[in-house]
């Protein structure tokens, strides 16, 4: 039996704990890098990593798109794109701008040698029609720096490899500020340090406003529902040193705020307040009977106690089994999860215990009852109907097998974004006006040849031509097209040139040149060594579509290019890769906290029946859930797939209260008595305990990111 002095030194215990933890909270930060979304232990992250090395990181470019009402060939709007330009250059972190206003080609005059040519000769009025004439005549440019409907341009600027978040954050205000003095129609930002940004600031913005609603209703429901004001304030006093020291735990470990982490504090209030209504309500119910402080809260512990402490790890069992999932946010998700909830429990039980102990008895006080007449028509146990409810049971779970089995498996770059998201809007701006969003990178090898054969190269045009064709791109980076610009040039700009050369001899005079001049790496790096690179962006039409693309591809080559070895990289294929390989790591994940939950039924229950039994009211909310992603055509993919699992988690709380209580009755009367008992005891803190989880995960709906929405 627990006495005040063990009380005393049980709080002065978890406030010491937690004064520790406390100092640790100056070390958190909020991070977002998209390739932590990659699948761990894949060997081709490990070949993108390498590959990223030997060139360059796709990401350390930031496009600036630009649009003009009046048109983009008008003078004073490119002399203003020029002055941007020179801006920019003048920043520490910028290597290169590339802006249709700097771009020059190189025209090799048999007289004069070779003479750079402005792409558009913005200075002469003149000259603009014609130049404009000759870009839309041209695919060269089209889609890749100008808009079909000649009123957006891009400038592509090269920056430093930047990690330190002060200085990304710097440089993106420059380039606004800049943006904004220069008073053009409207313009739009994409890449990597916008991107990261604008995560950063919705990370943070969105996590205090979970934080915020999340404990506005949980401080209504407890008011609601339990019947002293010394109540609530106990539960919130837990709720608070649990987040104290979860998160006291990740400044120690030194782990960042991440897209899932935002997440954590609202469900460790949300599953935490569940078990100190229980707590504190059943030991409100003994108090009156028992009038002895001891006696109520041996005899709660008893009661509600083990069922607490096994939903707990049932509960956290649901979060760990995320870890199944090779992605590491995820994996860390989960784990944190489990370890807040835990905590969240034993917190609560040591804290609330001992300060019930040395408190004053409460006074009498009438409680507010709330009428659940309605609900016993519909769910009080009865023999009624007994077979057509074990047909719709298990019709139910067969027709759930199959919608579940049937999800639709897809992912998007942009489906993860609110419409109204300003990040949703600059990447739609430049997926609208440009070639697209969604990179594609490709690794080349010779088999046998040389990378610079003229057989090679013309393989690698072709299969360029290829994705032209199948993945509707226009402009390609690759090293055939250094050689065919390069032959283009030589003659004068004559766009009938802009091909291989079929003559060995003037093949290899193009080569030297290009080798002389060091023109392999002029716009983006596209020949290293044995290793070449084929780059280009397209548009972001799913995971489903790339599949099949991707397949063909892989085919097509195998068929028609004898002499090259090619491997599809890039972040959109690899998280490509993450998502598809996403169903056999849920069920993974669903298999493993099936098992041990049952398992922890079976300890407290002492029955294998009703551990069995038990999987199936713990199953049905899963499938009542896919479901509803079946009707909405919400995907599955990496940020959806956890859905389950928690649920799952979730779900077993009710069940294993329900299941102890009935086990209780079972051993006096029949099983339908007993059950009616159970029912009768716990519809109460059951319906309490349903709604405020609903609500509290309710306020996940108002996320701007498209997975925490749905969860």
């Amino acid at each position: 039996m627990l006495n005040s002095k063990i009380a005393i030194a049980a709080l002065f215990l978890v406030f010491s704990v937690t004064t520790f933890f406390t100092t640790q909270l100056s070390s958190l930060k909020f991070d977002y890098d998209i390739e932590s979304f990659f699948e761990k232990d894949d060997p081709e992250v490990e070949s993108y990593i390498k590959f990223k090395n030997t060139f360059e990181n796709e990401n350390d470019y930031l496009l600036i798109g630009i649009k003009n009402n009046n048109g983009l060939f008008e003078q004073k709007f490119l002399e203003k794109i020029d002055t941007l330009c020179g801006q920019l250059l003048n920043k520490n972190s910028v290597l290169k701008v590339n802006s249709p206003t700097r771009i020059t080609t190189v025209v090799i005059s048999p007289t004069s040698g070779p003479i750079n040519v402005p792409l558009i000769n913005f200075k002469n009025d003149d000259q603009l029609a014609k130049d404009k004439k000759k870009i839309y005549s041209s695919s060269n440019f089209t889609r890749s720096l100008f808009s079909d409907d000649t009123t957006v341009l891009k400038v592509i600027v090269k920056t430093k490899h930047i990690t330190d978040k002060a200085q990304a954050k710097e440089f993106i205000t420059v380039v606004d500020l800049l943006l904004e003095s220069s008073n053009f129609d409207e313009f739009h930002i994409a890449g990597r340090l916008n991107t990261q940004q604008f995560y950063l600031l919705e990370m943070r913005s969105e996590m205090e406003f979970f934080i915020s609603l999340a404990l506005t209703i949980i401080v209504i429901s407890l008011l609601l529902i339990l019947p002293r004001i010394r109540y609530v304030l106990i539960a919130l006093l837990t709720l608070f040193l649990s987040l104290i020291i979860t998160f006291g735990v990740l400044g120690l470990i030194n782990y960042p705020i991440n897209l899932m982490i935002i997440l954590l504090p609202a469900i460790i209030l949300i599953t935490g307040t569940s078990a100190s209504i229980h707590l504190l309500s059943k030991f409100d119910a003994y108090i009156k009977e028992q009038n002895s402080k001891n006696v109520a809260l041996h005899l709660t512990l008893k009661e509600v106690g083990v069922p607490i402490f096994f939903n707990a790890i049932t509960t956290a069992i649901g979060f760990a089994s995320l870890y199944l999932i090779p992605v590491e946010p995820i994996q860390y998700f989960g784990l944190l999860t489990a370890m807040g909830i835990l905590i969240s429990l034993f917190i609560s039980l040591i804290v609330t215990s001992s300060i019930i102990l040395l408190s004053t008895l409460p006074k009498e006080k009438k409680i507010r009852e709330i009428k659940l007449s309605a609900l016993n028509k519909v769910f009080i146990p009865s023999n009624s109907n007994i077979n057509l409810k074990r047909i719709l049971t298990i019709v139910s779970l067969i027709i759930g097998g199959w919608i579940f089995n049937s999800l639709n498996v897809n992912n998007y770059f942009l489906d993860d974004l609110d419409d109204e998201a300003s990040l949703k809007k600059d990447l739609a701006f430049f997926e609208n006006n440009f070639d697209g969003i969604r990179p594609l990178e490709l690794i080349v090898k010779a088999k046998s040849k040389d990378l610079k054969d003229q057989q090679v190269l013309k393989e690698i045009d072709q299969l360029s031509d290829y994705l032209r064709q199948e993945y509707n791109v226009k402009t390609i980076i690759s090293p055939a097209e250094i050689i065919k610009s390069t032959n283009q040039s030589q003659h004068g700009g004559d766009t009938r040139f802009h091909k291989l050369p079929l003559h060995r001899e003037k093949f290899r005079s193009l080569l030297s040149y290009i080798d002389n001049q060091k023109l392999w790496n002029i716009i983006q790096p596209t020949l290293k060594g044995d290793i070449a690179r084929i780059s280009a962006r397209t548009k972001d039409l799913g995971n489903q579509i790339y599949q099949v693309k991707n397949k063909k591809l892989i085919v097509h080559i195998e068929k028609h290019y004898p002499n090259l070895e090619v491997k599809l990289t890039g972040a959109a294929h690899l998280i490509d890769r993450a998502n598809s390989n996403i169903s056999i790591f849920l069920v993974k994940g669903v298999f493993l906290a099936v098992v041990i939950s049952t398992l922890c039924i079976f300890l407290l229950t002492k029955s294998i029946k009703l551990a069995l039994i038990s999987i199936i009211p713990n199953v049905l909310p899963m499938l009542f859930a896919a479901l509803i992603m079946w009707i909405f055509n919400i995907p599955l993919k990496i940020g959806t797939a956890m859905i389950f699992t928690i649920i799952y988690g979730l779900a077993v709380d009710d069940t294993m209260h329900f299941l102890h209580q009935f086990k209780h009755y079972s051993d006096e009367m029949s099983n339908l008595e007993a059950a009616r008992q159970a029912y009768m005891k716990l519809r109460k803190p059951m319906l309490i305990t349903t709604v405020v989880l609903s609500l509290g995960f309710f306020v996940f709906g108002f996320s701007q990111f498209g997975s925490i929405s749905s969860m």
